[in-house]
């Protein structure tokens, strides 16, 4: 994760010597003292030596020094050029200024570093307790919507039945498979009502991968699938490479942000089915899924993907102690711990009864390859109607620490390369519509499926859901549907009958 930005002065005199900054350094040489004094992370240090071509090194150096805090990180790097590099040193500097002049202006701001840790701290507090009640408005709002929309559904309805002695009542639909209409009404469940630009009306079949016999059917389900037999349209992450994307669209910016949210997306298993799942989707007569195996256990899979993590500390909030299973039961609780936030589908995971029973795999990049697992989900934020869910992990375990250093350097990569990738393709074309999702199809291994948007359908005054081409199988529901120019979160909702596939609205 981005530390935050330099100060606006530092942050300046790199903007304004940038060009000759790489054109006249060497990031190799300065890589080592900088991870010794902590600006670059080992993660920093391997992609600057991975890069062939010195430009390109400096350049990543210098993006990773913009965003590495306002605290000494300017200064460290001052030093770091004074063997090599005293002319550029002196550049930065300004006429008659030393390194120890700026050195001492440093002090300052070094004091001021634990304070804004602690601030950054109580600000992801304040966060998440935003997103809660921005979740609980944006219900009320859509709930007050759907009301007026079916009240005009219903008016229309009546004045079309008084013109017309020979017209079918209109009747609601309850088995969705077995219906001829591909789309069907959102707000009234009424497949003959015609539906107008506004309508949001994208609800078809859910993309779980269910199995009787647990994960060991997994691979089986996988090697049987009739939707994609092959699977021809996936690519294993481990080789998706600058050929796989389609002419046009091969830049190695776009590659690595599609390596950087396969890094955060996860496998998500949950082995029961609450009591309380609905009947029929918020205020329509379609049936929701797995409403017929509710308090079962048999085990279903899906997809996710890591948004955020922030560390807590008792000195931030105070009086709160970690709020793990194994902290509330101890008489010592931990004063440190991490909060995971991933983002999935409301029909996967339904609420807070299978939330218990869910578990997180992460870096699950290929069959028989080094995982990590994470379950007892501390809290759970669904929208049932828009089916978005956001899952809240809590872990203070002290041998998880390097894992979540990594997770939090990883969320930071991803803003970095989904900006830089998203002002490439904006500059491709007009209309540009490229999608692509990460998934664990069929519960394996991840995933990439490329393809391109087909309609979009706004549910409210900012939000959108959108049908597209790019495959999907049962296990990919709730992996994220990265769309050029809509950064936010849209996940696999599940497909139609014509081989479209549909996206959450957000």
């Amino acid at each position: 994760m981005s530390k935050g930005r330099l100060q606006p002065k530092d942050e300046a005199t790199i903007q304004q010597n940038y060009v000759y900054l790489k054109e006249n350094l060497e990031a190799l040489d300065l890589v080592d003292y900088l991870f010794q004094c902590a600006v670059i992370t080992t993660h920093d240090k391997e992609q600057i030596y991975s890069e062939k071509i010195k430009k390109h090194r400096n350049e990543i150096l210098l993006n990773i020094l913009l965003n590495s805090g306002a605290g000494d990180s300017f200064e460290i790097f001052l030093k770091s050029l004074e063997a090599q590099y005293k002319s550029v040193l002196q550049l930065l500097l300004g006429e008659g200024r030393t390194l120890k002049d700026a050195t001492n202006q440093g002090q300052g701001d070094s004091i001021l570093k634990k304070e804004n840790a602690e601030l950054l701290e109580a600000l992801a507090v304040e966060k998440e307790k935003n997103m809660k009640l921005n979740i609980e408005i944006d219900h009320l709002k859509k709930t007050q919507r759907c009301l007026k929309c079916r009240q005009e559904d219903v008016h229309q309805a009546c004045d079309s039945e008084s013109q017309s002695d020979n017209t079918k009542k209109k009747t609601f639909i309850h088995d969705i498979e077995n219906t001829t209409p591909e789309f069907v009404c959102e707000l009234t469940g009424l497949s003959e009502i015609k539906c107008v630009d506004n309508c949001p009306h994208i609800i078809g079949q859910h993309e779980h991968q269910i199995t009787k016999n647990g994960e060991t059917d997994l691979l089986m389900c996988k090697a049987l699938c009739k939707k994609n037999p092959g699977h021809v349209n996936f690519i294993e992450i481990d080789k998706f490479g600058i050929d796989d994307l389609p002419e046009g669209y091969r830049d190695i910016e776009i590659v690595e942000y599609i390596k950087a949210v396969a890094g955060l997306t996860v496998k998500i298993s949950v082995t029961k089915t609450s009591p309380h799942r609905p009947k029929f989707w918020p205020d329509t007569q379609i049936p929701y899924p797995l409403y017929d195996v509710r308090g079962q256990s048999e085990l279903r899979t899906g997809s996710g993907i890591i948004s955020s993590i922030y560390r807590f500390r008792d000195t931030v909030v105070p009086f709160q102690k970690c709020p793990c299973h194994k902290c509330r039961l101890s008489d010592e609780p931990s004063k440190i711990w991490w909060k995971i936030y991933i983002l999935t589908a409301t029909n996967l995971v339904f609420d807070s009864v299978e939330a218990r029973a869910t578990r997180l795999t992460l870096f699950y990049d290929q069959e028989n390859g080094s995982t990590i697992t994470l379950d007892q989900i501390f809290d759970i934020m669904t929208d049932i109607k828009e089916d978005y869910c956001i899952l809240v992990h809590v872990t203070c375990d002290k041998e998880m620490r390097e894992t979540l250093s990594k997770l939090d350097e990883m969320t930071g990569y991803h803003d970095l390369v989904q900006r830089k990738a998203n002002t490439i393709l904006n500059n491709f074309c007009n209309g540009n519509n490229f999608i692509f999702i990460v998934s664990h199809p069929h519960g394996c291994c991840k995933m990439v499926s490329l393809g391109q948007w087909n309609e979009k359908y706004k549910t409210d005054e900012r939000d959108f859901k959108f049908t597209y081409t790019a495959s999907t199988c049962p296990g990919v529901v709730g992996g994220k549907v990265n769309i050029t120019g809509y950064p936010v979160g849209h996940v696999h909702s599940g497909s139609l009958l014509s081989g479209l596939n549909y996206t959450s609205g957000k």
